[in-house]
């Protein structure tokens, strides 16, 4: 029977830049065990950092793109003020020199630059009107709107950067016990890395996964006493209870080839925890596992 240990290998393929522990280590939960080389993903935070710092200084700025476009309206509506009242100086110019021509007191050649001035005023009047309406048009808090869009996705981007990164360190899933280190630095591990990185035994109360033949299911139950020794007549007796019973049979494991056993042997599986206050039993260490059943 085995207790529970956890084989633990790097998310991304790669070689193995820093091995932070040792085999005997005993580290608490989320602790870095190793490292491995990240230049490219150390990069791309680095440019998303950039991205995102100029997205952030591009709506500091666009912030008073409102205040800008309401001065811009105001000095349109001055603007055309001025162009009316420069028209109305030229339609009054023109009634004048009109005057005189009827009186035969001016030269022909100067009503017409008279009448010139007064169309040239008008046009400058609908140009103005124009420029404001285009003003109307645009709306800079959609500017705004759009340039905070852009900065969450900025923000997106890092934050999926640095996900990545976060990737190419191995920690530790709870506190516990580096049972084995199986790779040094320089060493590529990937999905075809038949071996763990890293063998690691989690804290917390022992567990054996016990193998109970289909002809003895029926009487195990949760709750139920067990002894435990070890496989091999060693020295040494441990007390424990069933936690948990399996609902289905599987074969049984073929851990150890045993001389007539047969090859098609249904089995349930359950988990029995060790007693408080016992000397420990070794990771992967076989026992065998005795259930006091009640009697029938």
């Amino acid at each position: 029977m085995k207790e529970k240990t956890r084989a633990l290998n790097p998310t991304v393929p790669g070689r193995v830049a820093e091995v932070l522990v040792n085999e005997g280590d005993s580290v608490s939960a989320g602790a870095v065990l190793l490292r491995m080389e990240d230049t490219r993903a150390r990069g791309a935070v680095s440019e998303a950092q950039a991205a995102l710092d100029a997205a952030r200084t591009e709506l500091q700025q666009g912030l008073s793109l409102p205040e800008e476009h309401r001065i811009r309206m105001e000095q349109a509506q001055s603007a055309i003020k001025a162009a009316q009242f420069q028209r109305n100086m030229a339609d009054e110019e023109l009634k004048r020199k009109q005057e005189l021509d009827r009186t035969g007191l001016i030269n022909p050649r100067e009503l017409a630059i008279a009448r010139d001035q007064l169309a040239a005023a008008d046009l400058a009047v609908h140009v103005k009107e124009a420029e404001l309406r285009s003003l109307r048009l645009s709306d800079p808090s959609a500017a705004v709107q759009l340039l905070r869009i852009k900065v969450a996705r900025a923000e997106a981007i890092l934050d999926q950067a640095k996900a990545a990164l976060a990737e190419y360190v191995l920690l530790a899933p709870t506190s516990g016990t580096v049972l084995q280190v199986s790779v040094r630095p320089g060493d590529t591990v990937g999905a075809m890395t038949q071996k763990p990185a890293i063998e690691f035994g989690p804290d917390g109360p022992r567990v054996i996964r016990a193998e109970v033949e289909q002809a003895f299911a029926a009487l195990v139950t949760e709750g139920l006493e067990a002894t435990v020794q070890d496989d091999t007549h060693a020295a040494g007796t441990w007390t424990g209870r069933v936690t948990y019973v399996s609902e289905r049979f599987t074969q049984k494991r073929p851990s150890v080839s045993e001389p007539l056993q047969f090859s098609d042997v249904r089995t349930m599986s359950c988990l029995i925890e060790l007693d408080p206050g016992q000397r420990p039993l070794r990771l992967g260490q076989r026992v065998l596992v005795i259930i006091k059943v009640p009697v029938r």
